[in-house]
């Protein structure tokens, strides 16, 4: 007797720290990518979700795996997090930013960590150089990033180029097309020049953004006796940038800023006549939309996914990359042509308000959220064995439209079930064995630990013995409760019926005379 007791103490006391808890198992969606602090396009687009409409509806969590000068410390911690979310919330997905090199290798870290924990993935595929990154490869890490991908649900990429690229080694019906997007502000009349023509650049400052072809376009500008000012932000060479600047005379004309904030960077878009990103690779570049957004004529390079952002001479100008001539005679003719110039800044703004727009982005995402978790609705069959177990065997065609896992007793019947279906069981009780109590506190523990590890949307259960607590547990952790009253009974309750009525969400019953039994189930007919 005091065996017993001491079970249902620790019941209760789980399902009173549990409920204490408030937040146990609140529904939220993880996304993981460098600190919010941190610079880059890759945080320009995950702060964007993170203070979107998308943050009220599923509660979204941002743990950074990386910030300069901590990536490792931040890189472990996030591991733990992951975990501790696992524990606390009712993760529905977790939503990884991953470029190139490093971050994806850190990244597929945390998409094997995601499968072990039963937690679906979106992976978003950032940065210019993964194809380079991908080619450099040998076969042996290609299989590796292959396998990394196919654990993901869903591969979010950047452009219908890069869907090209990535579906040399993804499945094609995982990829999904998303363009990067901002918030547009209101149109800006682009008609009048500062009194010294001011373009704006935006980014890592170095070869690869063709920060220093655009030194020796201004040189040349000068030279031909055009005045210009080109002011040049962002991190990365910014020493070696100044030092050129001075090397070529040009201070008067190529001002080195650095990294800017937010509103620096806002007030410089409203404030210069064009911009200009001569770069050698790119994804989708951030920088360039938010130009455009600010009805900014745009100077920039025909690779990655620009061209399917930029009609060249109608939104912006494409030049090739390292062509200084073609770059030098687009910045004459925009600071010259003022109804050119005027063209193409009502097109780009025009270009982004239809189709680069963060509400129209939110949408898209939101969509494939909804469309995720309801293609992956997690199901739980329990029963035990005997009668209970084959009116639940009727259930078993769920398993083709439902990822379902059966949770039941362990008997020669069932364990014939294991090669066709993911099973879980528990220990055969018999109330007159000696060792029942055992058997019981076993189950029981089992059962929390089955529950919560799978974490089920669903549990469906015919009944009986410690499935009870299957039931119990899957409603703690959020997820709802079918029940469906023993065939067998037709004027009497079952014990494990009579506990989980009173916190089903659906209760049924298998002859219409039980509903005086049970005055809110459904009546629907027999299971067989």
């Amino acid at each position: 007797m005091i065996p017993i007791i001491i079970a249902i103490l620790l019941i209760l006391v789980i399902i009173y720290i549990f409920k204490r808890i408030k937040h146990i198992k609140k529904k939220v969606i993880l996304q993981v990518g460098p600190s919010l602090k941190d610079k880059g396009g890759m945080v320009t687009v995950m702060s964007s979700i993170k203070n979107s409409s998308l943050d009220k509806k599923y509660n979204i969590i941002h743990i950074p795996t990386y910030v300069y000068g901590k990536k490792f410390i931040l890189f472990f911690f996030s591991i733990f997090r992951i975990i501790f979310y696992k524990l606390i919330y009712r993760v529905e997905l977790v939503h990884i930013h991953v470029a190139s090199y490093g971050s994806f290798y850190r990244k597929s870290i945390i998409v094997s960590l995601c499968k072990i924990l039963h937690i679906k993935v979106v992976l978003h595929c950032h940065g210019a150089c993964f194809e380079k990154f991908y080619n450099s490869l040998k076969d042996r890490k290609k299989e590796y990033i292959k396998k990394t991908f196919s654990k993901a649900e869903k591969v979010i990429v950047l452009s219908e180029s890069w869907k090209e690229f990535f579906k040399t080694f993804v499945d094609e019906g995982k990829i999904i097309v998303l363009y990067n997007s901002v918030n547009v502000p209101e149109k800006i009349n682009r008609e009048k020049l500062n009194d010294i023509p001011t373009g704006l650049f935006l980014g890592r400052i170095g070869e690869r953004k063709g920060s220093y072809d655009l030194v020796n376009v201004v040189k040349k500008l000068k030279e031909n006796g055009v005045n210009i000012k080109i002011l040049m932000a962002g991190d990365g060479e910014v020493e070696k940038l100044k030092e050129l600047v001075k090397k070529e005379k040009l201070t008067k004309n190529i001002l080195v800023l650095g990294w800017i904030d937010k509103k620096q960077k806002e007030e410089y878009l409203k404030s210069v006549d064009f911009y200009i990103l001569p770069s050698y690779d790119e994804g989708l570049p951030m920088s360039v939309l938010e130009a455009m957004s600010y009805s900014l004529p745009v100077i920039t390079t025909d690779v990655g996914g620009i061209p399917e952002i930029i009609q060249n001479e109608k939104n912006g100008i494409m030049t090739k990359p390292g062509d200084i001539e073609k770059i030098e005679k687009a910045i004459k003719r925009i600071i010259e042509e003022k109804d050119f110039r005027k063209k193409l800044s009502e097109n780009a703004y025009e270009t982004i308000y239809n189709k680069f727009n963060l509400e129209k982005y939110e949408k898209c995402l939101d969509k494939l959220y909804k469309e995720i978790k309801q293609k992956n609705i997690k199901v739980c069959l329990t029963s035990s064995s005997g009668g209970h177990f084959m009116q639940l065997r009727q259930l078993f065609k769920m398993t083709e439209k439902y990822d379902t896992y059966i949770f039941t007793e362990k008997n020669e019947i069932s364990k014939g079930y294991s090669n066709k279906y993911k099973m879980q069981y528990l220990k055969q009780q018999e109330r007159k064995n000696v060792g029942f109590i055992l058997e019981f506190m076993y189950n029981m523990l089992k059962a929390f630990w089955i529950t919560f590890w799978i974490n089920p949307d669903v549990v469906i259960s015919t009944g009986a013995g410690a499935t009870t607590f299957v039931c119990l547990f899957v409603k703690i952790f959020g997820g709802k409760v079918i029940y469906i009253e023993s065939f067998a009974k037709i004027n009497s309750r079952t014990i494990t019926g009579r506990i989980v009525y009173k916190f089903a969400d659906e209760f049924y019953v298998q002859w219409e005379e039980m509903k005086k039994l049970y005055p809110k189930a459904h009546y629907d007919g027999g299971i067989y």
